[in-house]
């Protein structure tokens, strides 16, 4: 991988209140950012804005030196955004879910159904989630639900993951698999930008933090 994600002179305002201005930074290959912040200091709009979800005050994200509100189909095709929110249909079971995680990227034709599925049943195994694999998501438990979420992170390649409080609701087994997923992205090659309100983590790697207005440190 070679591909840099680049934020330049981001601003934004909510309420007649900035959250962030100026706001510049970039990332290459293996980096991973830390966003730190409260509840309310616009974690959450700053990683919808460098995904293309929100548009900033001021200010530009790019990706491989091309705004991404130019269609660059190059950047969503590479981006893996999971929300804090689950993100999934409550009246489907894990299986179809991630299925259809899978035929919204258009990657089902790239291998058989049934391939998908037994690709989509070995990884909720690896989850802690196969007996549950066809039940449905209004019936999982809160951690359940968060592990699932992580499931996203095992089925679909992408070179930028952007990742809004992941570690929330996880237990202690399930935060030591996210840090480890994490590190094989960084060592594969890839960027991570993940949100958080609290300043510590347990990922042994060198990390940037931006405490919203505040530089990267």
């Amino acid at each position: 991988m070679k591909s840099v994600l680049t934020v330049e002179d981001l601003s934004f305002e909510r309420n007649n209140r900035i959250l962030f201005k100026q706001l510049t930074f970039q990332l290459f290959p293996t980096q991973i950012l830390h966003i730190v912040g409260a509840n309310g200091s616009g974690k959450t709009t700053l990683l919808q804005i460098l995904t293309g979800l929100r548009i900033p005050l001021s200010g530009k994200v790019m990706w491989n030196g091309i705004a991404i509100k130019k269609n660059n189909i190059n950047f969503t095709d590479n981006l893996l955004y999971v929300n804090h929110r689950l993100g999934m249909k409550s009246a489907l079971s894990p299986t179809e879910n991630l299925y259809l995680c899978l035929a919204r990227r258009n990657l089902i034709h790239k291998q058989t159904k049934r391939k998908a599925i037994h690709t989509i049943h070995q990884i909720l195994d690896q989850l802690d989630l196969k007996d549950c694999s066809d039940t449905l998501l209004t019936q999982l438990s809160a951690g359940q639900q968060r592990r699932l979420s992580l499931a996203k992170l095992l089925l679909i390649k992408a070179d930028c993951w952007i990742l809004d409080e992941p570690f929330t609701s996880l237990d202690s087994a399930g935060i030591a698999f996210l840090s480890f997923l994490m590190e094989k992205q960084s060592a594969r090659g890839g960027i991570i930008v993940f949100s958080s309100h609290q300043a510590m983590y347990s990922l042994p790697l060198e990390i940037k933090k931006i405490f919203l207005d505040a530089k990267v440190c």
